[in-house]
């Protein structure tokens, strides 16, 4: 992702709480609901923030955030949309900073921080060995 892409990710988390989530036991991340291409725009991030943190984008608890979600995309974005390709780019960092997220939930999960089951526990276990074969791959054939 890109830099711009990556800081908006910690704004809305940070600032705004939306981090990601665990619903029926997968861990949720805002990418899993964004096309790689096409146009990207403010109000279709919004609602891939609001699926990832298993909310409906209808909801009463999405339509509160939405102008913060909005606001936070145009200033990080440079505008209301973008080139959906420009925020995307999978690299070995990339890689990385999904792993820090799967570990931050298991971290949640483990410390009962998070209302997740043992279940998903071990479903963000999995997620995160895949995560560092994933990278130890990349990083032995660069």
């Amino acid at each position: 992702m890109t830099a711009a892409y990556d800081k908006l990710l910690k704004d809305i988390c940070v600032r705004l709480g939306f981090c990601g989530s665990v619903v029926g036991g997968e861990p949720l991340h805002v990418d899993q609901f964004l096309s790689r291409s096409g146009t990207l725009t403010d109000e279709g991030f919004a609602d891939a923030v609001f699926k990832a943190e298993g909310l409906a984008p209808d909801s009463a608890e999405a339509r509160r955030f939405r102008p913060s979600v909005r606001d936070a995309f145009v200033r990080h974005m440079g505008g209301s949309e973008i080139d959906a390709s420009l925020a995307f780019r999978m690299d070995t960092e990339d890689l990385r900073l999904d792993r820090e997220h799967v570990a931050h939930l298991l971290y949640e999960c483990r410390d009962g921080l998070h209302p997740a089951t043992q279940e998903n526990q071990a479903d963000l276990q999995r997620e995160l060995e895949e995560l560092d074969a994933k990278i130890a791959r990349l990083t032995s054939s660069a």
